[in-house]
C-alpha cells in the first residue's frame, strides 16, 4: 500500500495535465 498515495497523485497529475493541454488545444483551435 506504499505506492497507493503516489499512484493517486500521479493519476491526479495526469488528469490535470490532460485537462490543461486539452484547454490549450481548444484555445489554439478556436
Amino acid at each position: 500500500m506504499v505506492h497507493g498515495p503516489l499512484l493517486a497523485v500521479a493519476i491526479i497529475g495526469v488528469q490535470i495535465h490532460v485537462r490543461v493541454v486539452g484547454e490549450g488545444n481548444c484555445l489554439q483551435t478556436h
